[in-house]
């Protein structure tokens, strides 16, 4: 896996699935799904995620170590990022384009944490008796919010 001084030294690397998180007040990040295209079309076991911290007044990459982590992460795309009870979530779909597909998550106590935390499946609706189980609902899923006191 490539790590540049700068980020847009990936030519030959696709974009995926792009969000924004903040941390308190100062810090922003990018969370970006890549493939490498070298070929023309995307190279799915090259799937890879990529955390950029953005500068100070987030217009740009940080001068300094530009990239948090990265990791060959196959068949992930959409990520997205929320921090809940001290710990980091980093939540992706299966690469399906916009077909039905199942959600992972990642969880650790730092960014750093994610690259070697274990993914597990999140079950958006299970199965039940009058109820097939359901993976996205027909298609990605991916996006959380918090909605109230606990509830997201």
């Amino acid at each position: 896996l490539p790590k540049p001084d700068d980020p847009s030294n990936l030519t030959d690397w696709g974009h995926g699935g792009t969000s924004i998180f903040r941390e308190g007040t100062d810090d922003m990040y990018i969370i970006v799904s890549r493939c490498d295209k070298s070929t023309g079309k995307c190279i799915n076991t090259s799937r890879s995620l990529f955390i950029y911290k953005l500068n100070e007044t987030w217009n740009g990459f940080a001068t300094f170590n530009p990239i948090v982590t990265q990791w060959i992460w196959p068949h992930r795309e959409a990520p997205q990022i929320i921090k809940r009870n001290d710990f980091y979530y980093l939540i992706a779909s299966e690469t399906k384009g916009w077909k039905q597909s199942r959600t992972w998550y990642k969880r650790s106590k730092t960014l750093l944490g994610l690259a070697n935390s274990t993914e597990a499946e999140m079950i958006m609706h299970p199965e039940s008796p009058n109820r097939p189980r359901y993976k996205s609902m027909g298609s990605q899923f991916r996006f959380l919010f918090k909605a109230g006191q606990g509830k997201w």
